[in-house]
C-alpha cells in the first residue's frame, strides 16, 4: 500500500512552462528566430532535457552559467505560477488519508512554501529543496533517509523522464504525469510504474 507520495513541483503541481520559457528567450542571443524557439519547444516536449540545452547551441562550457541563470530568474518570478487544475482535489482526500505528503523542488523551500500558503494547499509535511540538473536519485535517497520511509510506501510522482529514471535508481515506485514539460510518448519510453493523464488519476493508484 501507498503510504508517502513525494511530488516533483515544476510540471508537476504548478505550470512552471511558460515561466521557464519566457525566461530563456530572454537569456537566448537575438541571432536566434521565432521559429527556432518554436522548434526548441517540440524538441523540449519529444526528446527531453539535455537533447533541448543542446538545439540552443549554448557553448558546452556556459552551460552550468546558462542554466545557474535560467534558475535565479525563476526564483525570481516563482510567484507568478499558478498550481494545475484540480491538484487541490487530490491532495485534500490523501492527506485526509493520513498520507505522506512532501515536494522535491530546484526552488527554494521559502518561495516554494510561500506559493503553498497563497493557495491554501497546506498539505505538505515537507519542502526538500535540491539544485539538480541531471540527476535526482540522491535526492529522493536524502529524503527517504531523512524521513524515515519505506521504498515499498513511497511513490515518486513527476513529470520528466529523468524523474522516472531516478525513482528506478532509488527503487520506489515511479508515476509520470502528462500534463508536464515531457510528453506522454517519452514519458512510456522511461518506462514508469505508471502513467496518468490526470491528477485525479493518482488516487487510483494504491
Amino acid at each position: 500500500m501507498i503510504k508517502n507520495y513525494i511530488f516533483d513541483f515544476d510540471g508537476t503541481l504548478v505550470d512552471t512552462f511558460p515561466l521557464i520559457k519566457k525566461i530563456i528567450i530572454d537569456l537566448l542571443p537575438e541571432k536566434y528566430s521565432p521559429s527556432f524557439i518554436k522548434d526548441s519547444e517540440t524538441l523540449f516536449h519529444h526528446l527531453g532535457l539535455k537533447p533541448f540545452i543542446q538545439s540552443l547551441h549554448v557553448n558546452p562550457l556556459s552551460i552550468p552559467k546558462f542554466v545557474f541563470n535560467v534558475n535565479r530568474q525563476r526564483e525570481s518570478h516563482i510567484n507568478e505560477v499558478i498550481f494545475f487544475k484540480d491538484i487541490k482535489k487530490l491532495l485534500l482526500p490523501l492527506k485526509k488519508q493520513n498520507k505522506i505528503l512532501g515536494i522535491l523542488t530546484g526552488n527554494s523551500v521559502s518561495n516554494t512554501q510561500n506559493i503553498i500558503d497563497q493557495n491554501g494547499l497546506n498539505y505538505f509535511d515537507f519542502v526538500h529543496s535540491e539544485k539538480n540538473l541531471f540527476g535526482k536519485a540522491p535526492n529522493l535517497k536524502k529524503i527517504i533517509n531523512k524521513y524515515q520511509l519505506k521504498k515499498s510506501e513511497t511513490v515518486y510522482i513527476g513529470d520528466e523522464i529523468r524523474d522516472i529514471e531516478a525513482a528506478k535508481k532509488v527503487g520506489i515506485t515511479s508515476v509520470a504525469v502528462t500534463w508536464g514539460f515531457n510528453s506522454e510518448k517519452l514519458l512510456k519510453s522511461a518506462n514508469p510504474d505508471y502513467i496518468v493523464t490526470h491528477p485525479l488519476d493518482i488516487l487510483n493508484i494504491k
